[in-house]
């Protein structure tokens, strides 16, 4: 059974990042769902509609309970949104519900969208003076606490990360999801035993676990076909190259209509005109069209012969 579900009213978060203290911010968002529920406790719910009712009943909760469970430090905005969907099959789990989830829509409501963006572009206009204050009260401690660094390209086409600092030991997970679709990546790690996984898509998962030594990730991209620059979103990533070239390509190669005018039959002599006005008697075009039996019509059929509109 699928259950599309939101949140009725936004819910709050945290959007933290160790790197950049531009994002340390309070934020709000809708959240939409579909969750795929496989079994429920037939004693607590009578139907499948009763489920369903107490997913979209609940959702604005469970998901609040989710974010604030969420580690401190970590971008909700940046990295997939594949934990919360866990958190909230763990929450319907405790309702007897066993489902598998997915978030498909998170929009930032209200002020959050400026506040957001506009940390996005001190981001950008500071990102260097950032760096160097990375290293000088960020660094530091965590180096004295042991951690390594995972250094990869940020922006729209770049890499994310839940942390930038990890434990040798942790698990690392690196996503990297804004692919263009006619472009063939590969992906690189200077840890070894990486694994990249990949979806059809081409959005990929580079996985590893962290050494006793900062770790490189990296990719390398090569357009099957080359054409003008272009970003736009589509369902499966970002059009690339070639995409937008066919587009344009298709576009300019589609019929084109001149808007000529069409040939109407005269109802007073029959005569066959191209203008506003009969060239043999005068008669005014009609405002409708005119069946061959010398009817003038309005609708799709002949009101006198029931012939079809040619």
């Amino acid at each position: 059974m699928k259950v599309v579900s939101g949140t009725k009213e936004p819910v709050h978060f945290r959007e933290a990042d160790e790197t950049y203290r531009f994002t340390d911010i309070d934020l709000e968002a809708m959240v939409g769902c579909i969750s795929i529920v496989t079994d429920y406790d037939k004693e607590k719910y009578n139907s499948d509609s009763d489920v369903e009712f107490a997913i979209k009943d609940n959702c604005t909760k469970l998901m609040q309970k989710c974010l604030d469970s969420l580690p401190e430090n970590r971008s909700v905005m940046k990295s997939d949104k594949q934990q919360i969907a866990e958190k909230f099959d763990q929450e319907l789990s405790l309702m007897g519900i066993t489902a598998s989830t997915q978030v498909r829509q998170f929009a930032l409501t209200g002020d959050s969208r400026e506040i957001y963006e506009r940390a996005m572009k001190m981001e950008d206009l500071c990102g260097a003076l950032i760096t160097d204050e990375v290293g000088d009260h960020l660094d530091g401690p965590m180096r004295a606490a042991g951690k390594y660094k995972v250094n990869y390209p940020k922006g729209m086409l770049g890499f994310t990360s839940d942390f930038t600092y990890y434990s040798p030991g942790d698990n690392v997970v690196v996503s990297f999801d804004n692919v263009m679709t006619d472009t063939a990546y590969e992906f690189f790690c200077t840890a070894e035993g990486y694994e990249v996984k990949r979806d059809d898509c081409g959005r990929a998962k580079i996985m590893f676990v962290m050494p006793e030594h900062d770790v490189q990730v990296s990719f390398s991209a090569e357009q099957q076909r080359f054409g003008p620059t272009s970003y736009e979103k589509t369902d499966n990533g970002f059009m690339g190259f070639a995409g937008f070239a066919k587009m344009m390509e298709d576009k300019r190669s589609a019929p084109v209509e001149t808007g000529a005018p069409k040939d109407w039959c005269c109802p007073n002599c029959n005569a066959v005109n191209k203008g506003r006005f009969c060239s043999e008697c005068g008669t005014p075009k009609p405002s409708g069209w005119t069946c061959k039996c010398g009817s003038t019509n309005a609708g799709k059929f002949c009101a006198n012969c029931g012939k079809p509109k040619p």
